[in-house]
């Protein structure tokens, strides 16, 4: 397989994720889904395991309400382009991150409220785009396992 064809296309899906996940808090179905056919285009038997790693881990999350339903759509497709087993370290990455990045979001709506009853409020009220933790995890482990190939 191409890494490097691969990996750019992956991060094009990302970036436009990101974009989406942080303007609307919805990442597409187009994106998604289209993720998906490509990444298991680009690399059939290993994106399908990938892809059906992602899809009963990720899973297990979004059936407990920590991520949403495009969160759990996007770590599908990029389960389809890094295949298995690197979807278990990109999974582990992931997670590592979405705790740093609520880490710094609690942080953020503490500061900018101005009792700790309108920071719960404010907090509670505010969804956290995912796929920045996604996009950040995904990246990293790819730079980490792949060095300069992406």
């Amino acid at each position: 397989m191409n890494y490097e064809i691969s990996n750019l296309i992956l991060t094009l899906l990302l970036f436009a994720a990101v974009i989406f996940d942080i303007r609307r808090h919805r990442i597409p179905n187009v994106l998604t889904f289209g993720g998906m056919v490509v990444g298991l285009i680009l690399n059939f038997e290993q994106g399908l395991i990938g892809l059906a790693v992602a899809t009963i881990i990720a899973g297990i999350f979004w059936n407990m309400r920590a991520i949403g339903g495009g969160d759990h759509k996007l770590l599908m497709a990029v389960g389809a382009f890094v295949g298995y087993p690197m979807i278990v370290r990109v999974l582990i990455v992931v997670a590592l991150a979405g705790g740093v990045q609520a880490i710094i979001w609690t942080v953020v709506y503490r500061i900018r409220s101005t009792t700790p009853i309108s920071w719960c409020q404010t907090l509670k009220q505010t969804a956290m785009p995912y796929s920045l933790a996604i996009a950040a995890g995904t990246f990293l482990t790819l730079l980490l396992t792949q060095g300069s190939t992406f």
